[in-house]
């Protein structure tokens, strides 16, 4: 019987009253998809934002905070950061997207690096590790190695001498050149990557790394990160450390000139390192002094010089010994300051500006700037990425969406069997309950059974005691019947549910009886019955 007669359904009142139900049911929705939605959007964030609870996550809309993002992605940690960028951030929080943007900067630096003719070391793939996260490079390396050895983890330890026991497992062997002893190995694992696998990765993904940025990250936390430390020591009025210069060569008379001897002679890598043409003198002075005679030299290196004056002056470091050690040795201990100089991406990259813009005042026209001469502009790497930012806004959003996404999948189907197994045991869950709940309570509705109160009973008792009192109970039957650490140990214990059946009992009694007899009358069979009238 229904609440509202036909007759009342047209009046005003009533349409009101429908109006009010559907509006409250609708809100009833709302609050139910609202939490799903927060679910959702947090699904898709970092640490950068996880902390933020909405419903449309803000990074789609947020450039800033999706340029902090992508840089806490692109950068390992706070110190890479501050070394590539010169900024003094110690927080990924604090990543701020540069005010004023001058994308003629980023344009420049972007053209110079695509260029690729750098040594090995001028630059570094980014997004390459995360705390509990698989990253765009580290993802596209895996699956690199995965399609390079067909799918054959054997091949891949046995062909490159590594130990990896699984695929997820596998990181970039990428050599830290940030670090003055950090060298670039023999082994194959590391010629594929550098031979084969880094020279397909697009060059937005690197970025460079440079004397200047690692020289301000040293004397910054060597001074307590407070410039007055740096300038009552040296009696200099810098405001800020990135104002420290670096030059390309030895800054004879400079108050602060220490600390470019001791960047150059204990921190910085050899490979930004270079002996120049008037250093030649001074370097054969000290290999004659380190090997005493000619002929012990000749031993040493392989040669029939006649004397000094003929050794062979290597101006980057030799990659065999004893011209290697000789030359470390050269930068660590000898007269040197005046025989060598810096050779870094920053003064490549100076040198690239030169040779484009010709005249100083065409570059600063172009980059909006008021450089004073080409060797004090700076390396704005910010600038750089937020340049790459706004030229692949699209692809850098698509990888924070999927991202997490893929780095589960990928766990689940590379990590042992635990996506078959949760599939199989869904499955088989499933299908058991859709057959053995409505069989038992098609018995128990169809057949006016004695008994049948006591079945439901004791369905229901099972009701009444938390999942908790039965696991060792049940532990030991299934210890019994032999099925410990198989699926069916999983299964068949939930495979009947008395409130499923207590449940579908109620609904069967429901049907009409008739229904069952005009089947029975025509010939119908009880699969049928059950099949094509109590079920459908």
């Amino acid at each position: 019987m229904t609440i509202i007669l036909q007759t009342e359904r047209r009046h005003w009142t009533t349409r009101l009253l429908y109006v009010a139900m559907y509006l409250v049911v609708i809100a009833g929705a709302l609050t139910m998809l609202y939490p799903c939605l927060i679910m959702i959007s947090g699904s898709v964030k970092c640490r950068q934002d996880f902390d933020q609870f909405e419903v449309i996550p803000s990074f789609l809309t947020d450039e800033k905070l999706l340029f902090r993002k992508f840089e806490a992605s692109r950068y390992r940690n706070p110190p890479r950061f501050g070394s590539t960028t010169k900024l003094p951030v110690d927080s990924k929080a604090l990543i701020a997207f540069p005010e004023p943007y001058h994308e003629p900067i980023g344009a420049d630096i972007a053209a110079f690096i695509a260029r690729r003719d750098f040594p090995v070391g001028f630059l570094t793939i980014g997004e390459e590790f995360g705390s509990g996260e698989v990253l765009w490079s580290l993802r596209q390396w895996r699956a690199f190695l995965y399609d390079r050895f067909e799918g054959d983890l054997k091949a891949l330890n046995d062909e490159m001498g590594v130990g990896a026991g699984r695929w997820e497992t596998g990181e970039i062997p990428e050599v830290p050149f940030f670090q003055r002893d950090s060298v670039r190995g023999p082994s194959a694992f590391e010629a594929l990557y550098y031979d084969e696998f880094r020279p397909t990765v697009p060059v937005r993904h690197f970025h460079p790394v440079h004397a200047e940025g690692l020289f301000f990250r040293r004397i910054r936390n060597e001074y307590g990160r407070d410039i007055r430390n740096f300038n009552r020591k040296y009696g200099t009025t810098f405001s800020d450390f990135a104002q420290v210069p670096l030059p390309r060569t030895y800054p004879a008379g400079a108050a602060w000139a220490p600390e470019w001897e001791q960047q150059v002679r204990r921190e910085i890598h050899l490979i930004f390192l270079r002996i120049r043409p008037e250093g030649t003198g001074a370097y054969r002075d000290f290999i004659a002094s380190r090997h005493g005679s000619i002929d012990a030299c000749n031993q040493a290196y392989g040669t029939d010089a006649a004397s000094f004056q003929e050794i062979p002056v290597p101006q980057k470091q030799p990659g065999t010994l004893p011209g290697q050690q000789d030359w470390r040795q050269f930068i660590e201990e000898g007269e040197c300051l005046e025989a060598v100089e810096i050779d870094s991406f920053e003064f490549r990259y100076r040198d690239y500006l030169k040779q484009k813009y010709g005249a100083l005042e065409a570059l600063n026209a172009a980059h909006g700037t008021a450089y004073r001469s080409f060797e004090t502009v700076p390396l704005n790497a910010i600038h750089y990425d937020a340049w790459i930012l706004r030229q692949h806004r699209g692809a850098i959003i698509r990888e924070f969406l999927v991202r997490n996404y893929l780095q589960v999948i990928n766990y689940l189907v590379l990590h042992g069997r635990s996506f078959w197994v949760t599939f199989l045991y869904c499955g088989l869950t499933v299908l058991g309950h859709l057959i053995v709940n409505p069989l038992a309570a098609y018995a128990l509705s169809r057949y006016k059974l004695r008994f049948a109160h006591w079945v439901l009973l004791f369905c229901l008792l099972t009701m009444a005691f938390p999942g908790e009192v039965g696991m060792i109970p049940r532990f030991l039957l299934i210890r019994e019947l032999g099925m410990l650490n198989t699926i069916w140990a999983l299964v068949l214990p939930g495979l009947a549910d008395g409130f499923a059946i207590f449940i579908l009992k109620g609904f069967f009694d429901g049907l009409p009886r008739d229904l069952y007899e005009a089947g029975l009358i025509e010939g119908s069979s009880e699969r049928w019955l059950f099949w094509n009238v109590t079920l459908s």
